[in-house]
């Protein structure tokens, strides 16, 4: 996530679904893209996708990593990088999705 800082983009990471879920909530923390693993502890990815997908961030883009996940099976993902994933692919994508701000 330091590297994507040194890019120019906010970042806000969190530990899981739930946690990521109380930080979008925030004021002032509506994501323009959020990036997300499939394996995560707590609510893992296909349960954040479901609670959001019912929420205002319904139209928020999702990049989705995984290392073992069928991109196919994976409903809601705007992008699929399989892990390990480099940085310039990872910021190609991003790049699709919103601007730096630098």
């Amino acid at each position: 996530m330091d590297a994507l800082a040194l890019e120019g983009y906010q970042v806000v990471d969190s530990k899981n679904g739930k946690e990521a879920l109380e930080a979008m909530s925030q004021p002032k923390q509506k994501p323009d893209l959020v990036l997300l693993d499939m394996m995560m502890p707590i609510m893992n990815g296909a349960q954040f996708l479901d609670c959001i997908r019912t929420t205002e961030f319904s139209e928020t883009p999702v990049v989705v990593f995984s290392a073992h996940a069928d991109p196919q099976t994976i409903p809601g993902a705007k992008a699929f990088l399989r892990k390990p994933v480099d940085l310039s692919t990872l910021l190609d994508v991003i790049e699709k999705f919103c601007h730096s701000e630098t």
